[in-house]
């Protein structure tokens, strides 16, 4: 069975919430690629080099807000840099422990952020993300 995307990058600090994040979307064959980076620079990087090389993208990302040195505010600011194909293909969800409503008003900020989403990534989740043919 095909899985829903190509390609989905997991950016968290917390290596524990990537471990399980990554089985999970392999397990319900959300994607057929999970590439994980727990610093928004690192992924920044992957992002670039994967589109100067490849012309490929993630189609989706999954982005947490709390990181050091680089948040996921500041991945954003960065990502509106990027190359209009490769933000126009690449949909992003924050996924993050925050509760704070001023966090969800602030990513919505970016016309690239397509949902707020509260961890735990759960099955139901993904198969919501599924069903909304996003």
């Amino acid at each position: 069975m095909k899985a829903y995307c190509n390609t989905v990058l997991l950016i968290d600090d917390n290596e524990i919430d990537n471990v399980i994040n990554h089985q999970l979307i392999r397990l319900s064959n959300f994607a057929e690629n999970i590439v994980t980076k727990q610093y928004a620079d690192d992924a920044l990087e992957f992002l670039r080099n994967e589109y100067k090389i490849k012309k490929e993208v993630p189609d989706i990302i999954f982005l947490d807000i709390l990181m050091p040195v680089t948040d996921g505010f500041e991945f954003l600011e960065s990502f509106e840099t990027f190359h209009d194909n490769l933000k126009n293909k690449t949909r992003i969800f924050m996924l993050t422990s925050s509760i704070d409503k001023e966090d969800e008003a602030r990513a919505f900020k970016s016309k690239y952020v397509k949902q707020f989403l509260r961890k735990p990534l759960t099955v139901e989740v993904l198969e919501n993300l599924k069903s909304q043919k996003l």
